[in-house]
């Protein structure tokens, strides 16, 4: 090959990885547009989750003290189970590596 075809080859695989780069960085901004009405229910209840947990605690010891703290206890395993399998789906669905504790940008 010639210099003048090898760099027409040159521009032909710049434009197309230019274009391929363009496509990816919409599909990109697509995807975080659809997803975004979920982020921003998981960062609300990231931001409610202290207030919450103590709004938890205390109906347990309320009920506890009514003598019912078996049942009680039993619905908070489960809520705790529920909590830990939204957390599981959304260091999935996010494609996080890392533990539970990486919160990543958030």
């Amino acid at each position: 090959m010639r210099r003048d075809e090898l760099a027409a080859r040159k521009a032909e695989l710049e434009a197309r990885i230019a274009a391929h780069r363009r496509r990816m960085m919409q599909d990109a901004r697509e995807w975080r547009e659809a997803v975004r009405p979920v982020d921003n229910a998981w960062h609300t209840l990231v931001r409610w989750k202290v207030p919450l947990a103590l709004a938890g605690g205390a109906l347990l010891w309320r009920l506890g003290r009514r003598g019912t703290a078996q049942a009680a206890l039993k619905w908070w395993g489960r809520g705790l189970g529920v909590v830990e399998g939204v957390r599981l789906a959304h260091k999935l669905l996010s494609g996080k590596s890392g533990g539970w504790r990486d919160r990543g940008t958030a």
